[in-house]
């Protein structure tokens, strides 16, 4: 049960949370768009993987904390618990929406015409 009977608390965490796949979105339209579709995909995987790693292994293994600031997510707070970092916040929408402008650029100086 969560305390004092606010289930809004984890929906809009749920949805900050959700800024974190709009900026892996974004870099993987960006990629797409300069470098090719086809390199997108795996690069935004590889992305996830690593930032991850450094996220979850880099205190535990004693890495500088320069690298685990480097994972977006260590930027979010404790989202579930209603408590939000804004920088992390901030640094997903630049990625998202500047991966879109960048994607776009890319794309339209690319020629896709058949």
């Amino acid at each position: 049960m969560i305390a004092g009977g606010d289930l809004a608390t984890p929906m809009v965490g749920s949805l900050v949370l959700g800024l974190y796949a709009a900026a892996l979105g974004g870099v993987g339209i960006a990629i797409g768009g300069i470098f090719g579709a086809s390199y997108a995909g795996p690069a935004v995987a590889v992305i996830a993987v690593v930032t991850w790693f450094v996220d979850v292994l880099g205190p535990a293994l004693g890495l500088p904390d320069a690298l685990h600031q480097l994972a977006l997510t260590s930027h979010y707070g404790f989202t579930m618990l209603g408590q939000w970092d804004p920088v992390g916040i901030v640094a997903s929408l630049v990625l998202a929406f500047g991966g879109l402008v960048l994607g776009a650029w890319g794309f339209r100086r690319r020629d896709l015409k058949g």
